[in-house]
């Protein structure tokens, strides 16, 4: 990317990568020489996951939306994440699972969530947790 590309705002975790650029042609024209390069190597981009679009979008990275200001999760982690905790409440309820265990689990969780613009969300989660433990 930076050695052949000369491309100056690039981002990378593993196999999954994001290059910045203003020009759209410029962009395009990275997009097939990576693809080409891909292909000598028997891999290839992900068609739905390689996409040029403008950054005011945001860009899906790592489970969220990075947007130039900040970032979200992206709203099928979110989903997914409530109807895991749904699962994980009913068990607390009826005594499947310790407390210790739920509050390792959404601490995890929540580390990870902490790094987008989660704090309603959060906040929902734990007001949600605290009627829980009254009730109990």
């Amino acid at each position: 990317m930076k050695h052949t590309l000369k491309a100056k705002y690039y981002i990378r975790y593993v196999d999954d990568f994001v290059i910045l650029h203003k020009s759209k042609k410029v962009l395009e024209l990275w997009k097939k020489r990576i693809g080409d390069y891909l292909e000598c190597l028997r891999i290839n981009l992900h068609p739905d996951k390689s996409d040029i679009i403008p950054l005011k979008n945001g860009v899906a990275f790592l489970g969220y939306r990075v947007f130039y200001h900040y970032k979200l999760l992206r709203k099928r982690n979110a989903r997914h994440f409530k109807a895991k905790l749904a699962k994980l409440l009913e068990q607390y309820e009826n005594n499947e699972m310790r407390k210790d265990d739920l509050i390792q689990l959404l601490q995890g969780w929540f580390g990870y969530a902490e790094w987008a613009n989660t704090y309603k969300f959060r906040q929902e989660i734990l007001k949600l947790i605290e009627r829980i433990e009254k009730d109990k």
